[in-house]
């Protein structure tokens, strides 16, 4: 029995060729060198073994100017999320096992439900990184979903970001507005994932202002307003100076993927869509 996507089925290879191969062995597919990586995974006595193929362009070179494409970006993302994807629904299915027993008291039963949300926002992080891979990540539109897509991946990213918040206590207070309906045609996993990744980068800063703020003064609370329109997501904040911010490469290489470009001012964040010309 074997998975496997169709960036794989373009390679023209069998299941069982790859049986041959170790780990980290270079290999010639269509005239093209691939690096191979082999790595047995063990779960409920089974033992499977993922096989990943990258293409030498997928490694960062040393002047650091190659910009991962989306189909790189999936095809490591994927492999990871499928192996952390058993151990997590092995953890959801014992927790759920657990929670049946009738001796439990009620301090058990709790410490057991806050495990089983937190197995829970494992899952949906996985599946985050599941979405950068699919065959039609863009499919979701604005008309199919009941929320905004803006507004469901900030809330995703909220959540993902939930046990950091609880750590730190601070928390995001954030209006939205929308001038016109977002139509830019983006993956939304993408989108979730930079927004958790903003969202990190912004705690860290408000973290280090708070070393040196008059604590009686302080609400740990970053206010703002996320402002939707057709081709444009802009995070405006009320009291956080940003200035000071330097964007992690990771976050600039998501957005160049969907055709988004940055700017950034003093207190505010802009996606731009710019997607390429024909022609």
């Amino acid at each position: 029995v074997y998975q496997h996507n169709t960036l794989f089925s373009n390679l023209n290879l069998a299941p069982t060729d790859c049986l041959a191969y170790k780990l980290r062995e270079k290999i010639q597919v269509n005239d093209i060198p691939y690096n191979v990586f082999r790595k047995e995974v063990h779960h409920l006595d089974e033992t499977k073994i993922l096989f990943v193929f990258f293409t030498e362009s997928f490694f960062l070179k040393g002047d650091n100017n190659h910009t991962p494409s989306g189909q790189e970006l999936g095809i490591i993302s994927s492999s990871i999320a499928h192996e952390l994807n058993n151990p997590i629904a092995g953890i959801q299915a014992a927790l759920s096992l657990l929670m049946l027993g009738e001796e439990l008291n009620e301090e058990a039963k709790l410490t057991l439900v806050e495990m089983k949300n937190g197995a829970t926002r494992c899952k949906q992080l996985i599946e985050t990184f599941l979405g950068f891979s699919r065959a039609n990540p863009k499919s979701l539109t604005t008309l199919e979903l009941q929320l905004s897509p803006v507004m469901l991946c900030y809330q995703q990213a909220q959540n993902l970001l939930r046990f950091r918040t609880v750590e730190s206590g601070i928390r995001f207070s954030f209006e939205f507005s929308r001038h016109s309906e977002f139509r830019a045609s983006v993956n939304l996993s993408l989108l979730t994932m930079t927004f958790y990744l903003i969202l990190g980068e912004l705690m860290t800063l408000y973290s280090h202002q708070l070393l040196v703020a008059d604590k009686n003064q302080i609400e740990k609370i970053i206010k703002g307003d996320i402002i939707e329109s057709s081709q444009e997501i802009q995070i405006q904040l009320h009291e956080l100076n940003i200035s000071s911010l330097s964007f992690s490469k990771l976050i600039q290489n998501l957005l160049t993927i969907e055709n988004f470009v940055l700017q950034v001012s003093d207190y505010s964040l802009r996606f731009i869509y710019n997607p390429p010309r024909d022609g």
